[in-house]
């Protein structure tokens, strides 16, 4: 049974409003991808080789307790500012379900609510970066040691 012609004019008006709706949207959201687009560029120069997660949200819907971060890892072979959601049923014996995107590839929901907690994030990257940098200034000497001894038994 075809439409009758309010309901086509209707579905019309309606689309035609979706379209534009769609390119404010799509272009707010290129807006946003691009600034953290170049945040995540300058991260990448410090070549900082470090990962690290910070909590976004926690939530309980349809007996599914979900958690989301912000972070700064590897995600299919790349260093990036990431977003990680994991899901698991109410029952903590239930395996977890995860997904990792780098920031501009995950859901534009994820990332309107990550852009909060990204100075947490550069914060956290800050308390890494110096832990592990205590790590290796306490295994140095020993390395030094290692070396030391290797060269002196090629001789």
């Amino acid at each position: 049974m075809p439409f009758d012609a309010p309901i086509a004019d209707k579905v019309q008006q309606s689309f035609q409003k979706l379209s534009s709706s769609a390119k404010a949207l799509n272009k707010t959201s290129d807006e946003l991808a691009a600034s953290v687009a170049e945040l995540d560029a300058a991260l990448q120069k410090l070549n900082l080789g470090i990962s690290r997660w910070i909590e976004i949200q926690e939530e309980i819907k349809n007996n599914q307790f979900a958690t989301r971060y912000v972070g700064y890892d590897r995600v299919n072979g790349k260093w990036g500012i990431a977003i990680r959601s994991s899901i698991r049923k109410t029952k903590p014996s239930e395996p977890i379900e995860s997904s990792s995107w780098l920031y501009n590839d995950s859901p534009r929901w994820l990332r309107t609510l990550a852009i909060d907690r990204i100075p947490d994030l550069l914060d956290g990257l800050i308390a890494e970066a110096d832990k592990h940098r205590a790590l290796i200034e306490a295994k140095l000497s020993r390395a030094k040691e290692l070396a030391t001894a290797v060269k002196g038994s090629t001789k």
